[in-house]
């Protein structure tokens, strides 16, 4: 899923109390920072709650941990049509949710439908508009049942698609599609998702404690279909924000594995049980377009100019992540026309640093916008890993370079999300990890209408190449036209591109069967066992 990478996950540590095999079971602790704003799957879009899910719920398809590609999941079998517009899915025999009661392909249809309605307001909608009429739906323009959604029979999902859409077997496997009991739903209203038993369970593990903002515990899933091969018994969850106790943590033999950060690192950069990921995720500067100073196209770029992302990634990263000059991310298998790496094959770049363009570009902006001076701007970020430490370099970036006063508010995780879905910030750090390996999973965030288009960002053309891009069975008018929208992102300076992450995991040489992924969820642990 990933999902809003607001909070700066690359510390992201798994926790094992004590010893991971006892005489109690096998048991598997993970930290994932801190809690998310909700665990509904159509309101979610968090990481770490992405990441929870990834337990506790299956969809029509899911990840297999060794190809990274969507497998069949509670769906046995699908057909696609020859035009590829109408897949049929075939539910599995006997599957059930945690409390006994079958899953059906109602609970997907009432699901989907759920997410795209506007009084919802999901943020993910969108998730969904490759269906027929979703987008329509979405917007109030059709009704819900013109949505191309059809319930054969219990067992068997007709979808019909507006456009042949290569990746929708990789969507089907996203947080957005998970099924939902209407019965369930309804019988828990307001309180649907707030509390383990106001959830039910498709996955292979089940919530049966949650201290909020402490811990969640859960055990294996005895309805789930596949229960057999599924080793461990149960997963513990910990939201603890300090990289540092996590290395700790691990040298202590406490715990399974730890994402190491860059100071940590070079302690462990020889070692066999070192596992590294280049990650499909670009950090940024967010932008509030609605804010006049920086809804100036030529103040925007002098910010960009003024950050030396080359000297950031060595100073704050020692160079594990690379500076990104593209909002798709670099070699992680985006399939562009010709090669398996889009953001490459486009040769398109934003602007580099350059302090002296910066400040002519500062000066034609303010004199666009009838301002003698910078007003005092700021930059809100969550207060956990080296969050900070890029707010401060970006600070003294801007100081130097351009003589702009930048406040940096530091907040909890929760309390900055509510702080971008509101609109009130001036900038934020924020990030994006890929929810499927496709472009257009970076690229339609940046289109006007996308719930999760924080700063409001609008033009045109843009959104026209994203609906062309949507919308084309031709693969070269597709191309062409993500293509354009990466350099309307390089001219127009939506956001400011930062750098694209690397993980560094050191493990535990007797956790096997796990697997770690630069695209969804970063880390594949269903199977995972103890030798």
């Amino acid at each position: 899923m990933k999902k809003l990478l607001a909070i700066f996950v690359c510390f992201l540590t798994l926790f094992s109390c004590g010893s991971s095999s006892t005489s109690n079971g096998k048991y598997l602790t993970l930290n994932l920072s801190e809690e998310g704003k909700t665990i509904d799957t159509a309101l979610q879009t968090d990481v770490s709650s992405g990441d929870l899910h990834q337990f506790i719920s299956e969809g029509l398809t899911k990840i297999d941990p060794k190809t990274k590609q969507p497998v069949p999941g509670l769906a046995e079998k699908y057909e696609i049509s020859e035009d590829g517009l109408t897949y049929t899915f075939h539910l599995r025999d006997g599957i059930k949710w945690s409390n006994g009661e079958a899953i059906t392909a109602n609970d997907f249809k009432f699901a989907w439908l759920r997410a795209l309605d506007p009084n919802t307001a999901a943020p993910y909608a969108y998730m969904l508009y490759p269906i027929k009429n979703a987008e329509k739906f979405n917007n109030g323009k059709a009704s819900k049942d013109e949505v191309g959604i059809k319930v054969v029979d219990d067992k068997t999902l007709e979808v019909k698609l507006e456009a042949a859409t290569p990746y929708f077997l990789s969507l089907t496997a996203f947080v957005t599609y998970m099924p939902v009991n209407e019965k369930f739903f309804n019988e828990c209203g307001d309180k649907f998702a707030l509390e383990p038993d106001k959830l039910l369970y498709s996955g292979p593990f089940k919530m049966v404690s949650w201290t909020h903002n402490s811990e969640i515990k859960l055990v294996k899933n005895e309805n789930y279909y596949d229960k057999d091969k599924i080793k461990l018994d149960g997963v513990n969850i910990k939201f603890i924000a300090n990289p540092a106790a996590a290395l700790n943590a691990f040298k202590n033999d406490e715990i399974d594995f730890t994402a190491l950060t860059a100071e940590q690192y070079d302690e462990y950069k020889d070692n066999p049980n070192l596992h590294k990921v280049l990650m499909a995720t670009n950090w940024y500067l967010e932008f509030n377009h609605k804010e006049k100073f920086l809804g100036n196209t030529n103040v925007r770029k002098a910010i960009l100019l003024a950050i030396n992302k080359e000297e950031l990634t060595q100073t704050v990263f020692n160079g594990i992540n690379d500076p990104a000059y593209t909002f798709t991310p670099k070699g992680v298998g985006m399939p562009g026309l010709k090669t398996n790496d889009f953001a490459t094959e486009i040769g398109v770049s934003a602007p580099k640093f350059n302090a002296s363009e910066a400040k002519a570009c500062l000066e034609k902006g303010l004199k666009e916008l009838g301002l003698s001076k910078a007003p005092v701007i700021s930059i809100i970020l969550n207060d956990s890993g080296l969050n900070k430490k890029i707010g401060e370099s970006i600070q003294e970036y801007l100081r130097v370079n351009l003589g702009i006063e930048v406040k940096i508010e530091t907040m909890a995780f929760k309390e900055r999300l509510a702080r971008m879905e509101s609109g009130q910030f001036d900038m934020v750090l924020a990030g994006w990890g890929a929810d499927y390996q496709d472009a257009m999973t970076f690229l339609d965030l940046l289109e006007s209408t996308n719930g999760n288009n924080h700063g409001k960002y609008s033009n045109p053309e843009y959104d026209k190449c994203i609906r062309l891009a949507k919308s084309t069975p031709n693969k070269e008018e597709r191309y062409l036209a993500m293509k354009r929208a990466e350099e309307i992102i390089a001219s127009d300076i939506p956001i400011a591109l930062l750098f694209q992450a690397k993980h560094n995991y050191i493990v535990n040489e007797k956790l096997n069967n796990f697997s770690f992924s630069a695209i969804g969820p970063e880390f594949l642990m269903n199977y995972a066992d103890f030798k």
